[in-house]
């Protein structure tokens, strides 16, 4: 699971959260599993920050107790979304069964 960023035909940038799979001739091939809207409205949403936060306290190097989302790229927080994702799926369904 990862996530995308796709470029609209208006030139707007959309973000989805994205599985890989290989169909039965063992070409790679994308499934949508949902949207998570624009790109530039999500980031500034406050689900987008907890998983910014989640994402760089699972990261040791960066992990320093408080973090200033103010001083870091879009690239460098996106770069961790699949792995925040997919934790928080999991333990949703442990929490939920």
């Amino acid at each position: 699971m990862f996530l995308k960023i796709v470029k609209s035909a208006n030139k707007t940038d959309y973000i989805y959260v994205v599985e890989s799979y290989r169909d039965d001739d063992g070409n790679i091939n994308h499934k949508y599993l949902f949207s998570l809207g624009r790109l530039k409205d999500f980031i500034s949403t406050p689900m987008f920050k907890k998983l910014a936060q989640k994402a760089l306290a699972l990261d040791s190097n960066l992990n320093t107790g408080s973090i200033d989302l103010s001083c870091l790229s879009d690239g460098e927080v996106l770069k961790y979304g699949h792995f925040v994702i997919k934790r928080s799926i999991i333990q949703d369904n442990e929490d939920n069964p």
